[in-house]
């Protein structure tokens, strides 16, 4: 089985709280350790503004390997 050490993820929304929350609920069902993120503010001349956010997810200490199957 092969599964990647980091993960980088990128979302839309179109609020900045539907951001956050969403980052918040990554954070907490995380199969390791959220070591990034970040959220920009974009316009779009026809439809507005609205948020790229990016979350970077690594599986950085042994343990984090170990129960995500990595080795066994």
């Amino acid at each position: 089985m092969i599964r990647p050490l980091k993960t980088t993820r990128k979302f839309y929304a179109s609020t900045r709280k539907e951001a956050d929350d969403h980052i918040e609920k990554m954070i907490k069902e995380s199969d390791g350790v959220v070591t990034g993120q970040k959220v920009n503010q974009k316009e779009h001349k026809e439809a507005g503004s609205y948020y790229e956010f990016e979350v970077i997810e690594e599986l950085n200490r042994s343990r984090d390997i170990l129960d995500n199957g990595f080795l066994g």
